[in-house]
């Protein structure tokens, strides 16, 4: 499976929450960084996306790939916990086929304050 494939297949598990299927695509180290939530572990990450219950579904996604690197530019539909689209890019570095790390970018000043569920 191309790093592509498997990106698409990681941002379907968010939309589904289907959280086993995210995690068996994670390195164990995985590092995160974005502007609202940074993590240094895959279990570090999953635990800040679940504390959110957000319902999304990533649109009009577009994904560059070269080596091991996929550059992946969307817009993020948030239904729950409250409605909004918002443009973003990622950067993802990948190992032996798993995200080992993430660059999200985005204008966080257009997100509602967001609190734990």
């Amino acid at each position: 499976m191309s790093n592509i494939e498997t990106l698409k297949r990681y941002y379907a598990a968010m939309e589904q929450h289907d959280w086993n299927t995210k995690r068996s695509l994670m390195c164990d180290d995985l590092r995160f960084r974005g502007p609202l939530m940074q993590a240094n572990s895959a279990d570090e990450l999953l635990a800040g996306i679940k504390q959110f219950d957000c319902d999304v579904r990533f649109e009009d996604v577009e994904m560059i790939e070269k080596g091991d690197v996929v550059m992946s530019f969307f817009t993020f539909n948030i239904t729950k916990p409250f409605q909004g689209k918002f443009r973003m890019a990622e950067r993802v570095q990948f190992r032996q086929g798993k995200v080992q790390s993430s660059e999200l970018l985005y204008d966080a000043r257009a997100f509602p304050e967001m609190k734990p569920a």
